[in-house]
């Protein structure tokens, strides 16, 4: 998985297991003492959306959407630091087109 990173972070695993039918990529990353789980899948074809984000059980969760993948972020890490991780994801992607 060398060459997968993001910031700092660097993935650690990764997989590709099928959710409700359909493919879904996971991504496992790690910062310090804490995992960031990635999971992405194709998105239906419209514009993207801005991040969401709740907490459940001590776990932050973000979401969000570009035209081509639907993202979900979730991690025990601080959510300020998930969100500069997600910041840096979008970035990232939007460099990559």
């Amino acid at each position: 998985m060398r060459g997968v990173g993001v910031g700092r972070e660097a993935a650690i695993a990764a997989t590709h297991e099928g959710f409700g039918g359909r493919p879904v990529a996971a991504l496992v990353y790690g910062r310090r003492q804490h995992l960031i789980n990635l999971f992405l899948w194709p998105a239906h074809r419209g514009p993207a959306d801005g991040a969401d984000e709740t907490t459940r059980q001590g776990y932050h969760l973000l979401h969000w959407t570009t035209p081509e993948y639907t993202y979900w972020a979730v991690s025990d890490l601080g959510l300020a630091e998930l969100r500069e991780f997600a910041r840096l994801l979008r970035q990232a992607d939007s460099t990559a087109r």
